[in-house]
């Protein structure tokens, strides 16, 4: 069993001709007295085999299940037989062959079993999980979501047993969070709102998306679904990766991408468990490529595609160009140094540390102004007070970013920008490890690699939750 590959491990609904062996596991776990029976077992396959999932090894080889029956009363008569109308699902058996066992296999295997009971549609009518389980098995239960009530009232065998349950019905509503990206303090950098629901219905319904992030209110809400597969034959909580579809809502509007409700949801994602650290995240957004999430050192790392600028040649367009800038940001033409087009549809303009620290946005001059999506103005070095207590890494360079395209006055920090200002630091300052500063209000950095053989960017960066609830829209 040390051979084993855990990434090959499957779940699937075992069929009657495994029975036989699922009773070998059985009698192996529990002592003579508290094992399942062959007839039971085969009646609990017989009349529920919809509730009893098994794990296997790429070989085929069963190493483990969990079966339970459906009682509209949690006792010892009614256990015994399955009501297909009720609501109360008892499992009996969460079981895997010794030599299996200690490597995860049952964790994951339970976990399996409690997401479809949870979001499958077929079970919707079960409200709650209810098991009885020794002492020494309390941590684990707990660990996959179980709360004790008390010592049981059932009789099996001759040790007394504690009752556990899970409430399937405050487990189906959607969590939230909000999420401070770029920043390691509450209230600096740029928040997010992160929706996380495995209901696909509940997720591809756009009104009640707009409904929900309209409520929060905040320039972004990113809502987060888990792609699995329906009969778990490809599905083992071993990959090495797990994916995830994304979509983004300003409080009137579906966007296409939003770099910092990314990073938001890949944080939310990694420090509530709902994926390990040690694995990557992939994010399927519409109309874009993948885009791989992973942790390190407490930090979420992000690679994006690299979106080089490119600098305006046009003579008639650059004088326009200045004299708006001089107008809308208070910037002398003396202090421009560079105009370019970016591939978002962004205008990034960079200016002297002088010029940078006097600008003075004006946001009706600049709404008036031929932009796409917004003005990104940035500048070599770090215009931080170096006096300023927490510093940590001196910036190569400092940003501001308008989007009066979008509606946005200044956005506090911004990913997106960030994969056009770093090829083009990269290139100015001959360096492909940078540090960014972004001077907003709240202020937010990250680090940045530029891997031009990739063409990709990985922007690193912090995040830190400053709510989080239970969504009742």
């Amino acid at each position: 069993m040390s051979e084993l590959d855990l990434s090959k491990l499957r779940f699937r609904w075992i069929a009657a001709s495994d029975v036989d062996e699922c009773y070998s596991i059985e009698r192996l776990s529990y002592p003579a007295d508290e094992a399942a029976s062959l007839q039971s077992l085969r009646y609990r396959q017989g009349n529920a085999g919809d509730y009893f999932l098994g794990a296997y090894s790429s070989s085929g080889q069963i190493l483990g299940f969990v079966c339970g029956t459906l009682c509209k009363k949690f006792d010892h008569d009614t256990m015994s037989v399955h009501d297909s109308m009720a609501h109360i699902l008892a499992i009996h058996s969460v079981v895997i062959t010794p030599e299996a066992r200690r490597k995860g296999i049952a964790n994951a295997m339970l976990c399996s079993y409690i997401r479809h009971m949870t979001y499958d549609s077929q079970y919707s009518h079960v409200t709650e999980l209810m098991l009885i389980c020794k002492q020494n098995l309390l941590r684990f239960y707990i660990g996959c979501g179980f709360v004790v009530t008390g010592l049981s009232d059932i009789s099996h065998g001759a040790t007394p047993w504690i009752e556990c349950e899970m409430d399937l019905c405050e487990r189906r509503k959607p969590k939230f969070w909000v999420v401070d990206a770029f920043t390691e303090t509450t209230g600096g950098g740029n928040p997010a709102a992160v929706v996380i629901t495995v209901n696909k219905t509940l997720y591809e319904n756009r009104q009640w998306s707009q409904t929900v992030a309209a409520e929060f209110n905040l320039s972004e809400t990113v809502f987060v679904s888990e792609r699995e597969s329906i009969d778990n034959d490809n599905e083992s909580g071993f990959q090495e990766e797990k994916d995830f579809d994304l979509k983004y809502f300003s409080p009137t509007v579906e966007i296409q991408f939003c770099g910092h409700a990314t990073l938001a949801a890949a944080y939310t994602l990694f420090v509530k468990s709902y994926v390990d650290t040690k694995k990557r995240i992939i994010f399927h957004i519409s109309n874009m490529s993948p885009l791989i999430a992973t942790m390190s050192q407490g930090k979420i790392v992000l690679d994006f595609p690299l979106q080089r600028p490119r600098h305006i040649d046009d003579l008639d367009r650059l004088k326009k160009l200045e004299d708006w800038i001089e107008a809308c940001a208070g910037v002398p033409k003396q202090d421009i140094l560079r105009i370019c087009d970016t591939e978002i549809k962004d205008l990034l303009v960079e200016i002297s540390i002088d010029a940078f620290r006097k600008i003075e946005p004006k946001f009706s001059v600049m709404k008036r102004g031929d932009v796409g999506r917004g003005i990104i103005i940035a500048c070599a070095g770090d215009v931080r007070n170096k006096s300023m207590a927490g510093i940590p890494n001196e910036a190569d360079f400092s940003s501001r970013f308008f989007a009066p395209g979008v509606g946005i006055d200044e956005d506090p920090v911004t990913g997106s920008a960030h994969c056009t200002l770093a090829p083009y630091f990269a290139e100015r300052l001959h360096k492909t490890s940078l540090v960014a500063w972004q001077d907003s209000r709240r202020g937010g950095s990250m680090f940045i690699d530029v891997q031009k053989e990739r063409n990709r960017v990985t922007i690193t960066a912090a995040a830190v939750i400053s709510s989080q609830g239970t969504l009742c829209i």
